[in-house]
This record gives structure tokens, C-alpha cells and sequence, in this order.
């Protein structure tokens, strides 16, 4: 009798769908034999297996959180991991490249107007990114938030995974770490986002704002009806008084289509998983904000028997 594959570990089936009841992902899978090889970075040695994912069917397999455009993120995170593997690449980080090839995809596409440059604008009108890659091995992370002037978000991630002993690099700092490792800085606005955020400024920022707990300086507020600033806070001795710290000024804007950021995860023909995020935020966000997509269990998470990949906003 032919001994029956192993499967894949109940854990991860439960947490894949669960994600399916909650998100309209997009996956990419095939039957597939490979070796594992070494948990050593160093090393292309055979070694045995910590969990029963040799012979798995289905495996490789790529699921990200949105269909529409953000299938070419899908598609492109799958031809990475299934493609021949260049002569110096190091077979210990084929699902970390798989999620950042799929993430770059969408960044460069500006899927949807979340993900990359020209999406979402701060109140200052510049558009800011977020991205996170976590080594599912390893539980190691690498992410930037408030990335300024660098359009290759996830790219920077993986640097910061690479070769520091950080988890999250943010604003300024983050795009001087782009710089030494090769990145070239450039505008992220585009003409479309920034007449947005013009048209949201004339309007006297009304819908989406952040602040709460503040009032306009009298005579100073820009925009029609001066709901844009500068601001004054409200003296703590008021606030509360309703039971809450209040809500904030402006009913949130809903992100275009209702998609929010793009979040992966890869699991190799190996059993190696990888999960990783980038999004371009919140529109008419704070300067400075760093947002859900760069933190380890709220943007993206995996640990090989298990992995997470929540659509969450805010």
C-alpha cells in the first residue's frame, strides 16, 4: 500500500480559513515534492523536517487579502516562488522574496490607491508608506512605518529584516536606512493626490479627519470654515465628562473600492512561510502616524504551523 502524504497541520488549514470567511482573498497553490533544506541561513544541506510538510499537495501556496488588481501581487509572489531560483540566491529566503516580489507588484501598480506611492495624503498632503516582512522560521520581523521619499516600502523591509537587529525603523531615520542601502529618494505625491488633498483642504477638511479634543485659533483656521487649523487643545478638565474622551472631529473617509493595504503570506514547497504587508495608510492622517500594517500581528503574521493575515484599517 502507498503510504499517504502528510498533511498540512490542522492549525494552519484552521487559520487560512478563517481568514477566507473574513477577507476575499486570492490564492495560488500546486501540488508539489521538494527537499526541505537547512534552517541555516549558510547552509543548502538537506535536513529533517521539523513539521510533516514533506510531500504536502497544494504547497506552494500564496493567498493575499484582495481580488481585482491586487491578484497581480498574487501572481507575481507564485512565479517568484515556483520560477528557478537564480545561481546566488539563498534557498533559506525563497517565501520572504516570494512576499516581496508580490508586495512590490502592487506598490509599483498602486493597487487600488493603497498600496505605493500617490495614495492616501497626510494632512500636509504627502503621502507616507508602511510595510512589514516576518520570517515565519525564525519569528524574526523587519518593517518601516512614516517611510518618506522611498516608493519601495516592502523592499526597505526586508533590509531592515536582513541586516538589523530591529523590527521597525519609522520616518526620517527610516528613509536615511533606505539611502545607505541603495534606495533613491523621490516625490511619492502625484498630481492626483495631492488635488485631493487640496480639494479636502477647500473644503475645510470635513470628512476624515483625525484630531479630536481640538479647537481651531480663532481667526487662523484655513480652509471654508476653518476645520483645518492650526488647533488648540481642549484643557483636560473637559474632557471625559460624557463618560469618553470624545470622538474625533469629522466622520473618517472610507478608502476607494473599501480595500485598505495588501497583506501575503507564502508558504514554500519546503514548508517555510513567510508573511509580509505594505500600504500607503490612512488618507488625511497625521503626519507622523504609524499605522496597523507595520506591526506584527495586526498588518501580517506567520509561524509556520500558523499564519495571519487580517484586512484591517485605522
Amino acid at each position: 500500500m502507498t503510504p499517504l502524504p502528510n498533511r498540512v497541520p490542522l492549525t494552519t488549514i484552521l487559520s487560512l480559513l478563517a481568514f477566507l470567511t473574513t477577507t476575499t482573498p486570492t490564492l495560488a497553490s500546486q501540488k508539489s515534492q521538494h527537499p526541505l533544506t537547512s534552517s541555516n541561513p549558510s547552509s543548502t544541506t538537506v535536513s529533517k523536517p521539523d513539521l510533516n510538510w514533506h510531500n504536502t499537495p497544494g504547497l506552494p501556496f500564496i493567498i493575499n487579502t484582495w481580488g481585482g488588481i491586487f491578484t497581480s501581487a498574487t501572481d507575481s509572489a507564485f512565479l517568484n516562488l515556483t520560477s528557478p531560483p537564480p545561481p546566488d540566491s539563498n534557498p533559506r529566503l525563497d517565501v520572504i522574496n516570494a512576499i516581496v516580489a508580490g508586495c512590490s507588484t502592487c506598490e509599483r501598480l498602486q493597487c487600488d490607491g493603497t498600496v505605493g506611492h500617490g495614495g492616501s495624503p497626510d494632512e500636509n498632503c504627502e503621502t507616507t508608506l508602511d510595510a512589514l516582512l516576518m520570517d515565519g522560521d525564525t519569528l524574526d520581523s523587519g518593517a518601516v512605518a512614516n517611510l518618506r521619499r522611498v516608493r519601495d516600502a516592502i523592499a526597505v523591509a526586508k533590509r531592515v529584516l536582513l541586516y538589523t537587529r530591529h523590527s521597525l525603523l519609522t520616518g526620517d531615520q527610516a528613509t536615511e536606512f533606505a539611502r545607505e542601502n541603495g534606495f533613491t529618494e523621490e516625490d511619492l505625491g502625484t498630481e492626483e493626490s495631492r488635488g485631493v488633498c487640496e480639494d479636502w483642504k477647500r473644503e475645510g477638511c470635513k470628512k476624515g479627519s483625525y484630531r479630536r479634543n481640538v479647537v481651531v485659533v480663532e481667526g487662523k483656521g484655513e480652509g471654508e470654515g476653518g476645520g483645518c487649523g492650526p488647533f488648540v487643545p481642549v484643557p483636560e478638565k473637559d474632557l471625559g465628562v460624557d463618560g469618553g474622551l470624545g470622538e474625533s472631529n469629522n466622520q473618517f473617509g472610507e478608502k476607494r473600492g473599501g480595500h485598505d493595504t495588501i497583506s501575503m503570506i507564502a508558504i514554500g514547497k519546503n514548508g517555510r512561510m513567510a508573511a509580509g504587508s505594505s500600504t500607503n495608510g490612512a488618507s488625511h492622517k497625521i503626519p507622523g502616524r504609524v499605522g496597523d500594517g507595520p506591526i506584527v500581528g495586526s498588518g501580517a503574521c506567520g509561524k509556520l504551523e500558523k499564519g495571519y493575515d487580517p484586512d484591517r484599517g485605522g
